[in-house]
């Protein structure tokens, strides 16, 4: 008996040892669990908080691209407004500057008036440059106008007249020139080397700075072919 009980003694205190270690391992599992249910919870809480940011930036990047496309399409629409007023613009410009001027073409970069026709049948065209100049002279005195081809002032008139039609002397045929009315007045019929084309040319004296061209006439035909000088 003494010695069942002395058996009995240790077997209990093993078993007491046994649901203390069980009781120690519970309580360490339990504390394990809690701590596994406190991350997972935070991990959620903060992807639910992620998924909520990128919704508010997927959603205002949305209305940003969204006011961007808005303004773009304003901007493009202001534009096409622009272009439209400028064609238009343009438009009646053109329209204006094609209504017809009774035969009379003003071209104001060179101050040039050029008028069709003209009460002498033979004249096509009549050219005036209000940018002639005298041509200058080398002559002293009185000025006395002179068709003798040797003389310093026939030179001065046929300079005069090559400078209206924008040639070199030596590239006109000079058919005939005469007086024009008056002493300080004269008129050269040309053609030049550059076309077929039959000029009437006027010229007039200026005092002290010699001959001037005034009037250039475009013929149809050469009236002083038989009268070449």
């Amino acid at each position: 008996m003494g010695k069942y009980i002395d058996e009995l003694g240790p077997r209990s205190s093993r078993r007491a040892r046994r649901r203390k270690t069980n009781r120690v391992l519970n309580i360490l599992i339990g504390i394990v669990l809690l701590f596994i249910l406190l991350i997972g919870g935070s991990l959620f809480w903060n992807n639910t908080d992620d998924e909520r940011a990128d919704s508010a930036t997927k959603l205002t990047t949305k209305k940003t691209n969204e006011e961007q496309t808005k303004s773009n399409s304003d901007n493009r629409l202001a534009n096409d407004d622009t272009e439209n007023a400028a064609t238009k613009e343009d438009k009646t410009t053109d329209t204006v500057n094609n209504e017809p001027k009774d035969d009379v073409e003003t071209m104001d970069d060179q101050d040039v008036i050029v008028t069709e026709g003209s009460d002498d049948p033979n004249v096509i065209q009549t050219v005036v440059k209000a940018n002639w100049e005298p041509i200058g002279t080398n002559q002293t005195g009185e000025h006395v106008s002179s068709y003798d081809k040797d003389s310093l002032d026939w030179e001065e008139k046929l300079q005069a007249i090559a400078y209206a039609l924008g040639v070199a002397v030596d590239e006109m045929t000079v058919w005939y020139v005469e007086n024009g009315g008056s002493p300080h007045t004269a008129i050269g019929t040309i053609t030049t080397s550059q076309s077929s084309d039959v000029y009437r040319v006027y010229i007039e004296w200026v005092d002290e700075k010699g001959w001037k061209p005034t009037k250039i006439e475009l013929l149809k035909e050469n009236d002083k072919a038989n009268g070449e000088e």
